[in-house]
């Protein structure tokens, strides 16, 4: 997840905010959004950090696969239709929201 941050405000302009102030504004702009995407019936049995990591690391393999960056939110709805359901090895199920 830092590196999230890192890539985050490496877009920001320079002269660069406040460290604070960035994290701020990534947990707004970046990590929020995502993990509000976890599936109703997922909330609760899955910890928020990590299923953000493991969108992070969707991201990489669907970026790897297509050649170039599919983005965050691309990234995590693939994660929940085509790997978290068949993910059991945590106890957790989640259903792809159709």
């Amino acid at each position: 997840m830092l590196a999230s941050l890192d890539r985050f405000r490496g877009r920001e302009e320079n002269p660069k905010p406040p460290i604070a102030d960035s994290a701020r504004r990534w947990l707004n702009e970046t990590y929020r959004p995502i993990v509000e995407m976890i599936p109703q019936n997922a909330r609760g049995r899955i910890e928020e950090a990590q299923f953000f990591h493991e969108v992070l690391e969707h991201r990489w393999y669907l970026s790897e696969r297509e050649g170039h960056d599919v983005g965050l939110t691309f990234a995590a709805q693939s994660y929940i239709d085509d790997v978290a359901p068949f993910r059991r090895d945590s106890g957790v199920e989640m259903e792809a929201n159709k």
